[in-house]
Formats: C-alpha cells, sequence, structure tokens
C-alpha cells in the first residue's frame, strides 16, 4: 500500500520571499527593453494612433513579496522608472476641414507603483501561479513631443489626453509583458523541479505540492 502523506512539510520564509523577489527583479531587468509593435487608442473627440513604442532605460522598482490568504501571493513594486520613444500619428477635426499631425514623443517616467495579485494552484502535483490582478500607477511622469505642427503646441488639451494614453498603454504593457514573461518564467522554473530526485545514497525525496 502505497502513502501520499508528507514525511517533511516545508512552509515559505520571509528570506524565500526575498530570494523570489531578486529572482523577479533579474527577470524584469533582462526583459523590460521591448517594443510594442502597434497600438490603436482613440478618444471620443481625437483619434490617436501611436506606433512602434519603445521602453528603454528601465530600471527595476523594489519588489516586496507577502502572502495573502488562502493561498496567494502579493507582489508590491515600488520607485521604479523607464524612459519610453513613439512615433504618433492624431487627426484634429478644425472647422472646415481635419488635419492630421505627426510627430515622436518622449516619455520619462518614474516613482510608478505595481500592485500584483496572484493565486498559487496545483497542477500535476507542482505549484502553478496565476496572475488575477495587475494595477500600475506612475506618479511622475513628463512627455516631450517632438513634431513640425504647430498645432500640437496650441492646443494643450489635447496633449495632456496623449499623456493619459501613453500612460494607460504603458501600464497595460506592462502587466501584460509581467504576465507572459515573468509568471512565465517562474512557472517555467517550478515544473523543471523534479518530484523524485536522489539526494545522498540511499536519500531520495519525492515531493507533492498541494494547496
Amino acid at each position: 500500500m502505497s502513502n501520499h502523506s508528507p514525511t517533511i512539510q516545508m512552509r515559505i520564509t520571509n528570506l524565500g520571499l526575498e530570494f523570489i523577489s531578486e529572482f523577479i527583479t533579474k527577470i524584469l531587468n533582462q526583459q523590460c527593453n521591448f517594443m510594442i509593435p502597434f497600438m490603436d487608442l482613440s478618444d471620443p473627440s481625437l483619434q490617436i494612433n501611436i506606433t512602434n513604442a519603445t521602453i528603454s532605460e528601465f530600471i527595476s522598482p523594489n519588489i516586496k513579496l507577502k502572502p495573502k490568504s488562502p493561498h496567494g501571493i502579493i507582489i508590491k513594486a515600488t520607485n521604479g522608472s523607464l524612459k519610453s520613444h513613439s512615433f504618433f500619428t492624431t487627426f484634429l477635426p478644425l472647422i472646415f476641414q481635419t488635419v492630421t499631425v505627426t510627430g515622436e514623443a518622449d516619455v520619462n517616467a518614474s516613482n510608478f507603483i505595481v500592485k500584483l495579485e496572484m493565486d498559487v494552484l496545483t497542477r500535476n502535483l507542482h505549484p502553478l501561479i496565476k496572475l488575477r490582478k495587475c494595477a500600475m500607477n506612475i506618479r511622475n511622469i513628463s512627455v516631450v513631443y517632438h513634431t513640425n505642427s504647430n498645432l500640437l503646441n496650441i492646443l494643450s488639451t489635447m496633449k495632456n489626453l496623449m499623456s493619459q494614453i501613453i500612460v494607460r498603454k504603458i501600464s497595460t504593457e506592462f502587466c501584460k509583458r509581467m504576465n507572459q514573461t515573468m509568471i512565465a518564467n517562474v512557472n517555467d522554473m517550478i515544473v523543471r523541479i523534479p518530484q523524485y530526485s536522489k539526494l545522498l545514497g540511499n536519500l531520495y525525496t519525492n515531493y507533492e505540492f498541494q494547496v
């Protein structure tokens, strides 16, 4: 008769969470210089297309992990910064005609806060992390526009709107990349851990993960 009851039980300690935090930071530093292939976001009064938005000079935020009942983890990241460069096209409806304005935008964002909530599930007796919530708040941002048209300098309202759209896209893309890179890498690392392995001599480990 086989006995599946564990002989050793382990808990994730604060030291373990700090190790995971460092692992996540390493992934972020490697993966967050990326290009957004195309973005099409519209406002009821303005049509704005932003293309080839590249995030560079990314400084990873301070990451802290803490457990969340019953089987979850909360990640809070603070004091990060990034720079982004993009091309934009917008259509301004004037009195007699619609004018097309094109140009480039440089974004400097700092002191942003990211909050992630994740559930720890079980798949094939291995832990599986699933991202449940992702929110990003950029507290300090400056946008510099480069265009040959004077209309953009006159219409400050449109410049503020474009800044909001760029921030929203960065936030959306950041959360998507977190799910596609950070979560995927962590899950891939966990799945590769063998359930049955030899330690020393006749000493073996056989682990199962349950929540």
